[in-house]
């Protein structure tokens, strides 16, 4: 390949173009050269000798013009002359160019109006004066469409010092970021935030309720199947995978450049048109605004209209095209410019397919050859990928180049940040009451964790015109939890008084709740041990739960965890609404204690949780903590509930029920019995080591179990006998790999709660086993 200074060494020999065969020469260097320039697009036939001797025989205007073009030593002259047109070939086809030419005026008025969007305001005046309606400049999608509160103070991240890091370190120059974090966690604003700052292209692989985004890619993806197996039938004879895997490839190269050709086309469009005046960060941001509302004029979406257009150029065209396009974009914007290739919503493509491409590992999904098709086009340094979505395998970027990986969405942590969202939509008038100073209590208190929770709930409340917000709430919470909160009845009854009933909005709302029925599958089933530990943690101790790994990925997938960290290692499931409706569903779900009148064992109520074996017994000192507070209600028999050695001793048959134990003032030690009905949550303490042990065990705390953090013993409660006698239950719930001899020696006294107790300690402990009124002791199981 040479370039045009070579091209002038290399055709100065040639002094009598009078020759038409040496013109013929010369022409068929001059487009070879040129072929492999940024400008217009040439017929690559006539980088042949052949074509070009045709070519000059019966167009003698062209050889007059190549002649002079020599003299000059200038043959940019016969790429511009109309002439030219002979040797070059328009690389769109006629339909594209025919929708461009109609687009121009459209976008014309879309890039110098005030604003594409119309401005959203409720159907009906209520309460709230419209004023304050109109100040609030929400945009909707169209006359009967929903308030777009994702784009409320678009661009206003950039003011924000650590969102503006944020907004960094996602696009970074030079680097494929992949963004992972649950469903509604704030994703697609950060993208949104990011394009306002950069020129890119805003792709979604799946478009959600808010309609914002062109349907370009998703319909290509989805078309993609049906392709392949059209163009697979057309093979008659037996089937050879290498030569499908190949045709796969070939047609998903084809199709992928056609939706990035189209897009690059409507923005050389936009840069032409916008030009006229210079181009600023405002044009970045209205670029962004076409992308996501794709529609003009009678067009419902341009971009996928578009890339239809281009269906059926030859592929060769398409690359010339692409080229050409991103010439004309780099011409305008600079040869340093940069773009950013932006996805959401990639978890779907980051697994469709895979078996099409790559037969044998299924490393290799649309998403993959998607990046690869568009990275193949750009210029090396002139382009940065940002991947959004909730699940993407880390597996499938092995091989490529280093992927920046994170989960830095940030969340609705902190009340005062929570409040301040609030306030910009909230009526003043009614934030000054009672009513609103509770609403905002109550709506951090249900509504903390991701944004989208309280995004759609100010829509809801917009909706409504902010009408009986408690209300609006508490069905709110029910639509997605399938709960219904009962905090807040004295302030629903009030609102009856101050606010009307308004009638139907007519909207479609489209709140859709969490899908806990996913929790039945087996394929779930970390996650549902996830939710349980998270649950009988809260309901056992009454602390925050604890965080889990990454290998707890799927809960952020399902929706019910998310990520609290920048660098996907910790990941919570803290959320009101989602622990709430967990509850409920497992309430639901949740094994029996008794089967045909005979109480479950221990074993058996675990086995019927689904939850595998975790690594320790700690996690299931919590739900074996649950299981005792309600099973000894009815008084059983301890060997109803334990397996005894045989013979069974006498005092095993008695009835047993939990017993509280507490020092009175004189120092003497009082004991109540307690009913599953009574015990007030939390019922357990979880100590760290011997002394916080020993302080329960001399009942400085009411609670009834202990759950240490280390040592032998898992769990630890008191029983009172028929007879009046006492019992402890010290258990370790790790299930016996051996004979159980070892087991049996973790529990001995000298060894029960470490292997090395101070003698102090030890003769603490032994005293409070001596003080107790009969002790008893034996090894017991499940």
């Amino acid at each position: 390949m040479s370039t045009p200074d070579e091209l002038l060494e290399l055709v100065a020999g040639y002094t009598n173009l009078e020759d038409i065969t040496t013109a013929a020469l010369v022409l068929a260097y001059i487009v070879s050269t040129y072929c492999q320039q940024p400008g217009p697009s040439l017929d690559r036939r006539f980088t042949k000798y052949a074509p070009c001797l045709e070519l000059l025989e019966r167009e003698s205007g062209l050889h007059e013009l190549l002649k002079r073009a020599h003299t000059g030593r200038n043959y940019e002259d016969v790429l511009t002359s109309p002439r030219a047109a002979l040797i070059r070939k328009d690389p769109l086809p006629r339909a594209t160019q025919e929708f461009l030419d109609e687009l121009r005026p459209l976008v014309e008025s879309f890039v110098t109006s005030d604003t594409p969007f119309k401005t959203w305001l409720p159907k009906y005046e209520g309460r709230v004066p419209l004023d304050h309606m109109k100040s609030l400049e929400l945009f909707t999608l169209s006359s009967d469409g929903l308030p777009l509160v994702i784009l409320k103070d678009l661009g206003s991240f950039a003011d924000d010092a650590s969102l503006l890091i944020r907004l960094k370190n996602i696009f970074a120059r030079g680097k494929k970021t992949v963004l992972v974090n649950t469903s509604g966690s704030g994703k697609t604003r950060l993208l949104f935030e990011g394009l306002c700052r950069e020129w890119g292209f805003y792709f979604t692989a799946i478009r959600d309720s808010s309609y914002l985004g062109s349907q370009d890619i998703s319909g290509i993806v989805v078309g993609l199947a049906d392709d392949f197996d059209f163009e697979d039938s057309r093979r008659p004879g037996s089937r050879d995978p290498v030569l499908e895997l190949q045709s796969h490839h070939l047609l998903a190269h084809r199709r992928l450049s056609e939706v990035l050709l189209a897009r690059i086309l409507i923005f050389r469009l936009f840069l032409d048109v916008a030009k006229k005046s210079k181009l600023n960060g405002e044009h970045k941001k209205r670029w962004l605004l076409l992308q996501l509302i794709s529609s003009l004029g009678p067009y419902v979406d341009i971009f996928r209209t578009m890339t239809n257009t281009l269906r059926y150029s030859e592929e060769h065209d398409t690359q010339a095209a692409i080229s050409d396009a991103i010439a004309g974009v780099r011409h305008v914007l600079g040869p340093d410019s940069h773009l950013f290739l932006v996805l959401d919503e990639a978890q779907k493509s980051a697994v469709d397919l895979a078996e099409v491409f790559d037969a044998e590992d299924g490393k290799y999904p649309v998403l993959i050859k998607m990046l690869e098709t568009w990275e193949s086009v750009f210029p090396r340094e002139s382009v940065s990928f940002v991947v959004a979505g909730t699940e993407i395998p880390s597996r499938i970027f092995e091989g490529t180049e280093a992927v920046c990986w994170t989960s830095d969405t940030g969340a609705f942590d902190d009340p005062a940040l929570h409040e301040q969202y609030l306030r910009r939509f909230l009526p003043p008038t009614f934030l000054s009451t009672k009513l609103g100073e509770a609403f905002l209590d109550r709506a951090w208190r249900w509504t903390r964790g991701r944004y989208r929770y309280t995004a759609t709930l100010v829509t809801e409340l917009l909706l409504r015109n902010f009408q009986r917000p408690h209300s609006q709430l508490d069905d709110y919470i029910a639509t997605l939890s399938q709960y219904k909160p009962t905090d807040a009845q004295r302030l629903v009854h009030a609102e009856r008084s101050s606010f009307v009933i308004l009638p139907s909005d007519g909207y479609a709302r489209g709140i859709n709740g969490n899908d806990f029925s996913t929790l039945r599958s087996s394929s779930a089933s970390d996650t549902r041990f996830l939710l349980q530990e998270v649950l009988f943690h809260y309901l056992v101790t009454g602390r925050h739960p604890p965080m889990f790994g990454r290998e707890n990925i799927q809960a952020v997938s399902l929706g019910l965890g998310r990520f609290s960290d920048s660098e996907m290692s910790r990941i919570v499931a803290d959320e009101p609404i989602v622990l709430a409706g967990a509850a409920l569903w497992m309430q639901q779900n949740r094994p029996r204690l008794s089967d045909f009148g005979h109480l479950k064992s221990a074993r058996s109520y675990l086995i019927d949780l689904k939850c595998d074996p975790p690594p320790t017994g700690k996690t299931f000192a919590k739900f074996l903590a649950y299981y005792f507070s309600q099973v000894f209600d009815s008084r059983p028999a301890l060997s109803d509930i334990f397996t005894f050695p045989k013979p069974v001793l006498a005092w095993a048959n008695q009835p047993a029920e939990l017993v509280g134990l507490h020092a009175t003032e004189v120092g003497h030690m009082d004991h109540s019995t307690i009913s599953g009905s009574d015990i007030v949550r939390p019922f357990a303490t979880i100590v760290q080591g011997v002394v916080e042990i020993v302080s329960w065990m001399e009942h400085t705390d009411r609670s009834l179990f202990c759950i240490p953090t280390s040592g032998n013993p898992d769990l630890l409660f008191m029983l009172r006998l028929g007879d009046g006698s006492f019992v402890w239950v010290i258990l370790q719930a790790t299930p016996a790999v051996s004979d159980g001899s070892e087991l049996i020696a973790s529990l001995e006294e000298e060894r029960l709660f470490c292997d090395t107790v101070t003698p102090f300690l030890a003769f603490k402990l032994a005293l409070m086993m001596i003080e107790l009124p009969i002790n008893r002791s034996t090894i017991l199981s499940l």
